[in-house]
């Protein structure tokens, strides 16, 4: 019971949120991290205002007259004009000049710097969106007898790792010394133990990785405990059954 309030006490924490339970049944477990939960909300934000701005503003369309050349240009071209039959040539000072007026006229006509804004922030936003923020789901599975790991990459891809129970070594709690704040310097950690190779064989490998529930060192002891001590008793429960 004592474990069981401090789980929910440590999910609906202000301070807490990468790192939650978000499934619990006889045969899953499933902790989620790692979410870029503000980041993609100001995603969402410049999407959804980005397109307001473009469906209710109102804005002038591009006329035959915005992308005339300039008075001066019209001015010389009256003091010096020129017949049917001979095409006069434009310089490349002028051209440059024609361009730069059209895309002046394109960018600050008008509403045109909102409208710039509205799709530079939609852009934005999407990116946001399409990114790697939406964090990483680990299921701890009864039925498959392994841990997955599916961690979000771009485009709403995913890369999924999977590791047997087996492989498994150790559920813990880490501790960061380098935190400024002394009582919340805590994460908890998955310990996978892999090897290579025949054992008492040369080319026989045995090493361990480590991978952090919490995308940083910032719960109190307690909290970190909680998980990890959840975590341990669903693993507890696998081994005797």
């Amino acid at each position: 019971m004592l474990i069981g309030m401090n789980i929910l006490a440590w999910e609906t924490g202000p301070e807490v949120n990468d790192m939650r339970m978000t499934t619990q049944t006889p045969d899953k477990l499933v902790i989620t991290s790692h979410a870029k939960t503000t980041l993609l909300v100001i995603g969402a934000l410049l999407v959804v205002v980005g397109g307001v701005t473009l469906v209710f503003i109102r804005t002038r369309p591009v006329t035959f007259q915005d992308l005339q050349p300039p008075s001066l240009l019209m001015q010389q071209q009256d003091d010096n004009p020129a017949t049917d039959s001979e095409i006069e040539p434009i310089s490349a000072n002028e051209a440059g000049y024609r361009i730069a007026n059209q895309v002046g006229h394109l960018l600050f006509g008008r509403e045109r710097p909102v409208i710039v804004l509205a799709v530079i922030g939609i852009i934005a936003g999407g990116c946001i969106l399409l990114g790697p923020f939406w964090g990483t789901k680990v299921t701890f599975d009864k039925a498959q007898q392994q841990v997955q790991i599916k961690q979000a990459r771009w485009f709403f891809q995913s890369a999924i790792d999977e590791h047997p129970f087996s492989e498994l070594h150790e559920v813990r709690v880490e501790r960061d010394r380098t935190a400024n704040q002394s009582d919340k310097n805590y994460g908890a950690s998955l310990v996978f133990s892999h090897h290579e190779g025949a054992p008492l064989s040369r080319n026989y490998v045995h090493y361990k990785t480590v991978f952090p529930l919490s995308e940083s060192c910032r719960y109190d002891y307690s909290s970190a405990e909680a998980i990890v001590n959840r975590i341990r008793a669903f693993m507890a429960d696998t081994q005797t059954a």
